[in-house]
């Protein structure tokens, strides 16, 4: 069961987040597209399934209100529910906090598509088709 929910995640984080982002982005113009799926994975989907890990693995499980709180354990899962929590209010938060974090978001694609760009380098070409299209890169 372990394996399975860590599988699952690990292909719905890389689907939704490091390509759906900056696909997103590139394709549909707006990466804000992509936040329902993200929200929905980090608010819902994430805390069943650590809490699904914690409780099939091996030692005390403790008592059933320990089992309930589980989810609550999770910094992630905490500062989702408490942005969500912010936005429903319809707090701001200060410029000074907020002008680094919007930095690292606004670096996030840019950055995404070179990791990604970069990944391809050294690979193989597209089996059975020509090299034509890859000639700005040296295969070896």
């Amino acid at each position: 069961m372990g394996r399975t929910t860590i599988g699952a995640l690990c292909a719905g984080y890389v689907n939704s987040g490091n390509l759906g982002i900056p696909i997103a982005a590139y394709v549909l113009g707006d990466a804000s597209l992509v936040a329902p799926v993200l929200l929905f994975q980090v608010v819902i989907v994430t805390p069943v399934a650590l809490t699904v890990l914690d409780l099939t693995g091996t030692g005390d499980k403790g008592t059933v209100w320990q089992r309930l709180l589980t989810p609550l354990r999770n910094p992630i899962a905490v500062g989702s529910l408490t942005g969500v929590v912010v936005s429903a209010a319809g707090w701001k938060v200060p410029g000074p906090v907020m002008q680094p974090l919007a930095m690292i978001g606004d670096m996030s694609v840019p950055a995404a598509l070179l990791v990604f760009g970069m990944s391809l380098r050294g690979s193989a070409a597209p089996a059975g088709g020509s090299t034509a299209g890859w000639s700005c890169c040296r295969w070896r």
